[in-house]
């Protein structure tokens, strides 16, 4: 076991035999035994939160797949991997909280059947209702139903918190779900995947230029060669890696042009002012009469306290 054995959990709500026997056997060295009262719905909640954090992936798994185990255990499982049998078990066991942790678990395969099932019975479970929205490989359908119970509930609140009279509510709510269930809907989702694929995108370049950093690879010549092949993305999360600021303040002082800017954070990331000057030219566009040259040939034309202070004022404005 890797977790303290529960000392100070007062037994007077259970059986003492009962709690006494499964507290024994949650410290047993043998498996079977912790696996036997993991599978256990008699089990009190303590013992089965102490044996979420256990050595064995079978008794965690057990755990998971326990109606009885409680939220706070739910939380330490939530990356358990879980089979669509698992996963069968616990929606057949009928608990809201556990099947929220399932729907939450991403190493959980449920299966389709089972997750139109709970799609189906998601509208009164506002609970479900994040999780569900972050499962991946959702069908079309399954997202149709998902955004007519989100956006409802939501549209709700709206209109509570602004004091809308009900009949125009009902009226709006109205026509919100016929637009979702109309082929209004493939406009929006069109809208949606081009942002998420914007989205994914960033995230790819991210991955790219962090994995790069780590194995040491993330170097001014490969930040050149990306920006020769026009990988806008990989420059400025590289140049905001190497310069330990957001990715928010490189795009942002590439969107509003700003040339001392962008030199202090080329500065700021240990890379060349020649360098400097590229990014200026082909990722910011900048026309040249604005372009800040290098001194010399070479060096940085702008003093350091003067970047420092450029870089704090600007990140600060940006939220970083």
């Amino acid at each position: 076991m890797t977790a303290d054995a529960p000392q100070n959990i007062a037994p007077q709500s259970h059986k003492h035999g009962s709690y006494e026997y499964c507290k024994i056997q949650a410290q047993s060295p043998d498996v079977a035994d912790r696996l036997n009262i993991a599978q256990s719905t008699n089990t009190p909640a303590e013992i089965l939160f102490y044996l979420a954090m256990d050595n064995s992936k079978r008794v965690r798994e057990a755990v998971a797949k326990n109606p009885a185990t409680p939220l706070q255990a739910h939380d330490i499982l939530k990356n358990t991997p879980l089979t669509e049998e698992d996963a069968h078990d616990i929606i057949q066991g009928g608990d809201a909280e556990a099947i929220t942790a399932l729907l939450a678990n991403d190493q959980a395969t449920i299966a389709v059947e089972d997750l139109d099932f709970l799609i189906d019975q998601a509208a009164g479970n506002e609970a479900w209702h994040k999780p569900l929205v972050h499962r991946p490989n959702l069908s079309f359908e399954a997202v149709k139903k998902i955004a007519l119970f989100v956006c409802s509930t939501l549209l709700k609140v709206l209109l509570q918190r602004n004091k809308i009279d009900e009949t125009t509510a009902a009226e709006l709510i109205q026509e919100l779900n016929a637009r979702i269930s109309s082929p209004d809907l493939a406009q929006v989702m069109e809208g949606i995947v081009k942002a998420s694929c914007y989205d994914q995108g960033h995230q790819s370049a991210y991955d790219k230029a962090q994995q790069d950093f780590v194995n040491g690879n993330l170097t001014e010549d490969t930040l050149d060669e990306a920006l020769f092949e026009d990988e806008a993305g990989y420059v400025i999360e590289g140049i905001a890696i190497q310069a330990g600021v957001s990715a928010a303040v490189v795009e942002k002082a590439v969107k509003l042009r700003k040339p001392k800017m962008l030199v202090a954070l080329c500065w700021k990331a240990h890379l060349s002012m020649r360098f400097a000057v590229k990014v200026q030219q082909h990722l910011a566009r900048i026309m040249p009469p604005k372009l800040i040259h290098a001194r010399n040939g070479v060096d940085y034309p702008m003093k350091e306290p003067e970047m420092l202070s450029l870089l704090n004022r600007f990140a600060g404005l940006v939220g970083s």
